[in-house]
């Protein structure tokens, strides 16, 4: 057996000259990321398929747009704050992700106020049902969205194997709470309420374990706090533009349109995730390292991946009328929509130097990508839905994507030549 893990231990380190990368840190973490990775996106497109033969289409839109409205809503919880933990915690400041977690609840107490408020409008506008929704919303967005904090702070512990079996437990409890629910009632309600329970216990308990078994200095980095407001700050604009889509189709077009999008675009953004595993392994990498570091072999793993990503796109062309046709029989006119939406899985090849900025705090640089990219959306998005209708929506997500993916790498370059 040792003979064998030299054997693998030296191949690898035989390819680094090639890929650029610290090949046997990225084989450790993905073995346990890419396990993770691979129950989130079996557990969403479970439920994706529970929800398409369960439930009608009409709630199955609705729940989408009251999470897509839950995701704005959550604004205040201070979203950014997750990559100045990952920063401050793998230089070795652990105590930051305390003092963050309860900065992320007092002002999350924001976004349960603004809840209320919608929950009162529905009512007035004789709503009950989403009324109701948005007051459950109201009670659980601040517990939840702060105290998921502790999956950054064990990437930056770089404790992959526990932060993957944290998130594997959270995700079976939530598929099962879930799945049960669906198959009982489509109350909207009830639904609503088996997502909101099992996250907000799971991640508090596993924030406090996060934080008794790894914390191991009082050290805070005040200099994270003010980095995650700017992230937080810059991001605004992107969260809406990224659920502006549902809401658009939600609003002008209908629910049973929304489900259709929904589904259509489910097998590909879960696709995604799985490549989120390689950023939670480069984040820390990078954040030790200065652009120089980075900057070698960066073009390489950006064509590799890119390739990589090129080929499970025309793969999943082919394959998606027969993966519709046996899991998502009701939703046969999402499939064209999928098949297009494909191909901005080549975008995600910008991980790299996106990560690189994050983990350089290169806030100038961040602050015109989130921007530019928000701005470009928003306007794609609305000339698209208004003349098109949901391919429209999908093609300026597509345009929008590749404009991220280019400019996130022309600004990296630009830090590199400074």
């Amino acid at each position: 057996m040792n003979k064998l893990k030299q054997h693998v231990y030296g191949i690898l380190r035989w390819t680094e000259r090639y890929t650029k990368t610290d090949m046997v840190y990225l084989t450790k973490g993905m073995s346990w990321l890419s396990f993770g990775q691979l129950i989130g996106s079996a557990s969403a497109l479970v439920l994706a398929i529970i929800f398409a033969n369960f439930v009608p289409k009409e709630t199955y839109g609705t729940y989408k747009f009251i999470l897509s409205i839950v995701a704005v809503l959550s604004i205040p919880t201070l979203g950014g704050m997750g990559t100045a933990v990952i920063n401050a915690t793998a230089r070795g400041f652990d105590k930051t992700v305390e003092r963050i977690a309860r900065i992320k609840i007092i002002w999350g107490l924001l976004s349960s106020l603004a809840s209320m408020i919608l929950s009162i409008y529905y009512f007035a506008n004789h709503n009950t049902i989403l009324a109701i929704c948005f007051l459950v919303a109201a009670l659980f967005i601040p517990a939840m969205e702060s105290y998921g904090i502790f999956g950054y702070f064990l990437q930056g512990k770089k404790q992959f194997n526990t932060l993957t079996r944290y998130f594997t437990i959270s995700q079976i409890i939530s598929l099962i709470a879930l799945t049960v629910t669906v198959i009982l009632t489509d109350n909207i309600i009830l639904i609503l309420l088996a997502y909101f329970i099992p996250w907000t216990i799971t991640r508090f308990i596993f924030f406090k374990l996060s934080i008794k078994n790894y914390s191991e200095n009082e050290k805070i980095d005040h200099t994270a706090i003010t980095y995650g407001k700017h992230l937080s700050l810059m991001g605004v604009i992107g969260t809406i533009a990224g659920q502006l889509d549902k809401l658009l189709i939600f609003h002008f077009i209908g629910t049973v349109e929304l489900a259709i999008y929904s589904i259509a675009i489910a097998p590909i953004e879960q696709i995604k995730a799985t490549f989120k595993g390689v950023a939670t392994l480069v984040l820390p990498k990078y954040s030790t390292q200065s652009a120089s570091q980075i900057h070698k072999g960066l073009w390489v793993k950006m064509f590799y991946t890119g390739g990589l990503l090129l080929v499970i796109a025309l793969i999943y062309i082919v394959s998606a009328p027969y993966l519709f046709a046996l899991a998502f029989p009701k939703y046969q006119t999402s499939v064209l929509l999928s098949q297009i939406f494909s191909l901005s899985l080549v975008t995600s090849m910008a991980i790299f130097p996106a990560s690189a900025l994050q983990a350089l705090q290169a806030k100038k640089e961040l602050y015109k990508l989130s921007i530019s990219v928000a701005v470009l959306q928003i306007t794609f998005l609305a000339i698209g839905v208004y003349f098109f209708g949901i391919l429209g929506v999908v093609f300026a997500r597509i345009i929008t994507k590749v404009f991220e993916s280019s400019l996130t790498t022309i600004l990296f370059k630009s830090i590199t030549k400074k």
